[in-house]
C-alpha cells in the first residue's frame, strides 16, 4: 500500500488537483468554524464523488459512502494526536491521506 500526503494549507477554501494511480482528482478543503475542517472530491470531468466530508482524525472517513468512485481509502492524519480541527490545523498538523493498494 503507498501513502500519498495531500498538499493542503490552512489558508481558508482551496482547491487543487492531484493525480491518485493515473487518475487526475480535485479536492476542495473548506473550513466550517464550528466543527472543523471538510474536503470535496471530485473526478476529472468536475462530477462530485463526495461532498461535505469532514476530516475526521484516525478513521477512512470515505467508509460511510459506499459505492464512491474514487476507489481509494482517505484518512485524516493529526501528528499531534489532536482532533486537527482547529483553525490553523490543516497542513501543519494535520493532513489528508490518502492508501492507494498497489
Amino acid at each position: 500500500m503507498i501513502t500519498l500526503k495531500l498538499p493542503v494549507t490552512s489558508d481558508g477554501a482551496r482547491t487543487f488537483t492531484s493525480e491518485i494511480d493515473g487518475v487526475a482528482f480535485r479536492f476542495r478543503t473548506y473550513l466550517n468554524r464550528l466543527d472543523g475542517w471538510y474536503i470535496d472530491i471530485y473526478d476529472n470531468l468536475e462530477n462530485a464523488i463526495v461532498q461535505g466530508v469532514a476530516l475526521n482524525n484516525g478513521i477512512d472517513i470515505l467508509r460511510q459512502f459506499t459505492g464512491n468512485s474514487f476507489g481509494h481509502e482517505l484518512e485524516y492524519y493529526t501528528s499531534d494526536g489532536s482532533s486537527g480541527e482547529g483553525i490553523e490545523d490543516l497542513g501543519r498538523t494535520g493532513f489528508p491521506l490518502v492508501k492507494v493498494n498497489a
